[in-house]
């Protein structure tokens, strides 16, 4: 989310509140970095964070296409062991871009996407691809061995990919946003700690919005009066709903019925405040 506000998704909910600090009594907002400068803060990706693991965990659950494919594709290099950390770094680079080239190929006969790495016991890649279409086992086999230069390795073209149709949505999206996301990656190989993005997802990759309240306009000092309300009454339905106070961020609501109340909750509060604002 952009802007400031509360969304609703179809299985989950984020808010993002407008944190920066006002100059006392005047309103004004003090500057914070843009762009690129907070970008060279933040540094490099250097772990599989819990705040990038509750991202992929909600994008998983929200995402807004049917997803009908998973996608196992295997990195296989020389030597399977994670023993020695160049090696590894080397690996865990090279495999991120064979995958590139391979989503860069299919990008079309896969239409939106998610993707997760995993590093294996045994010293290999994974990567494990949701994909919004159908597309042959054969097709992204060839595909993949072309990417990792193996079309002439056989023992690779039978097994290094595999593409399976997804006969349970909601079993895959789980399977990728939570056990691959939580309780696999805890103990990372030495020397792959700076290897990158842990998963990503297309840009065409949309998000199942319900309904949404903006406060603010991102960087403007400007608050609407009614959806600061509206915000103010969901943060205090949630946190009675959940049971724990809700300040803001994101949480997954599988099922979704958390979801439509709160959709319904929304709407009642707006339809409330701008009575009340128009007095």
């Amino acid at each position: 989310m952009q802007n400031y506000g509360l969304q609703v998704l179809r299985h989950g909910v984020a808010y993002h509140s407008d944190r920066r600090r006002r100059q006392r009594g005047t309103g004004a907002v003090l500057e914070a970095p843009r762009g690129r400068d907070r970008r060279r803060e933040r540094g490099k990706v250097r772990a599989f964070s819990l705040a990038s693991q509750r991202r992929l965990e909600f994008i998983s659950a929200n995402a807004g296409t049917v997803l009908r494919t998973l996608l196992t594709l295997t990195y296989h290099a020389p030597g399977e062991s994670w023993a020695d950390p160049v090696r590894n770094g080397q690996v865990a680079k090279r495999s991120k871009a064979d995958l590139n080239r391979l989503l860069s190929c299919l990008r079309r006969e896969l239409g939106g996407y998610v993707w997760v790495q995993e590093f294996q016991a045994r010293g290999v890649v994974h990567y494990h691809v949701l994909a919004e279409r159908e597309i042959a086992d054969e097709r992204v086999k060839v595909a993949w061995c072309r990417a990792t230069d193996a079309l002439s390795d056989d023992a690779a073209l039978r097994h290094a990919a595999q593409a399976e149709p997804i006969r349970g949505e909601w079993q895959a999206r789980q399977y990728v946003g939570r056990y691959l996301g939580k309780g696999r990656q805890k103990s990372l190989p030495p020397g792959v700690e700076r290897a990158g993005r842990w998963w990503g997802r297309s840009r065409s990759m949309e998000l199942a919005l319900l309904d949404q309240v903006v406060t603010a306009e991102r960087w403007s000092a400007e608050l609407d009066p009614v959806a600061v309300r509206v915000v103010r009454g969901m943060r205090a339905y949630l946190t009675r709903r959940l049971g724990w106070k809700f300040r803001g961020g994101r949480f997954v609501n599988w099922g979704g019925a958390l979801c439509e109340d709160a959709r319904r909750v929304m709407g009642g509060l707006r339809e409330f405040y701008v009575e009340e604002v128009a007095r």
